[in-house]
C-alpha cells in the first residue's frame, strides 16, 4: 500500500470524524498521523478477521440453543399463546413479536418458518437466554444440552463466555476500535464457545480463520529504545 500524503491523511481524519481518528492517534508513538492511520486500517483488518469467527458461531449457537428448544417445547416453540410454550419474559415474548413481523413484512403473507425466525432473533436474545434469569426453567430443561462438552455442565460458564462474544461482535458491528484488546484471548473464547458445542468444528474455525496472521501484523504502537553503545 503507497504511503499517504499528510494532506490526504488529514482529509481522511476529516471524513472519518476527528474524535474518532484521534483515539488512534493518541494510541501511537508521538500522535504520528501516518501510524495513526495504519493503526485504524490494521484494526479494520482485525476486525474483519475476527468477524469471520464470529459469524461462524453465532449460526453455530443460536442453532445449537434453537434445537433444543424445539426438541423441548415443539417445533413451533416460537409461536405466541401456546400452552407448550417456553416460559419466557415478557422481554423475550416482545423479541419474538418483534422478528415475526420482520419476516411477515418479507414474506408477502406467507406463514414464517421457525428457521426465519430464529435467523432474526439477535445474538444478544440468545445470550440472555442464557442468564440467570433461566437458571431453573429454560437452562436445565434444554439449553444445557446445547453445549454437550461444556465443564462441568456450568450455566455461570456459558453465559459468561457468549456476553463477552457478544460485546466483542457489538463493537465490531458499530466499527469500533478493538486494537486495545486481547484479540488472541478474544479469539480463543470463540473457539471454546465451538468447542462446548463440537470439538470438531472448533477445530475447523481456528484452522479457517486468519487472526494469526493479523495479530503478527500489527503495528508498532510503542516506539522501540535505543540500544546503549
Amino acid at each position: 500500500m503507497s504511503t499517504p500524503s499528510p494532506k490526504l491523511i488529514e482529509l481522511l481524519r476529516s471524513r472519518l470524524s476527528a474524535p474518532r481518528f484521534d483515539r488512534y492517534v493518541r494510541a501511537v508513538p508521538g500522535g504520528d498521523h501516518e501510524r495513526a492511520l495504519a493503526l485504524y486500517l490494521w484494526n479494520r483488518e482485525a476486525s474483519a478477521a475476527l468477524f469471520k469467527g464470529l459469524a461462524l458461531v453465532e449460526v453455530i449457537l443460536r442453532n445449537a440453543l434453537a434445537d433444543q428448544l424445539e426438541e423441548t417445547y415443539g417445533q413451533d416453540w416460537w409461536q405466541p399463546d401456546r400452552a407448550n410454550a417456553p416460559p419466557l419474559t415478557s422481554r423475550h415474548r416482545q423479541d419474538i413479536g418483534d422478528a415475526l413481523a420482520r419476516v411477515a413484512r418479507g414474506r408477502s403473507g406467507a406463514p414464517p418458518t421457525g428457521g426465519q425466525v430464529v435467523a432474526e432473533l439477535s445474538l444478544g436474545f440468545w445470550r440472555f437466554l442464557l442468564t440467570n434469569t433461566y437458571r431453573g426453567t429454560l437452562w436445565p430443561r434444554a439449553l444445557v444440552r446445547a453445549f454437550p462438552y461444556l465443564p462441568g455442565r456450568d450455566r455461570n460458564t456459558a453465559s459468561r463466555e457468549v456476553a463477552a462474544m457478544n460485546q466483542l461482535r457489538n463493537r465490531i458491528a458499530h466499527l469500533e476500535p478493538i486494537y486495545h484488546l486481547d484479540l488472541r484471548a478474544e479469539h480463543q473464547r470463540l473457539l471454546r464457545i465451538t468447542g462446548y458445542i463440537c470439538p470438531e468444528i472448533a477445530a475447523w474455525v481456528d484452522r479457517e480463520s486468519s487472526v494469526s496472521q493479523v495479530l503478527a501484523a500489527r503495528p508498532q504502537l510503542r516506539a522501540r529504545r535505543r540500544r546503549r553503545s
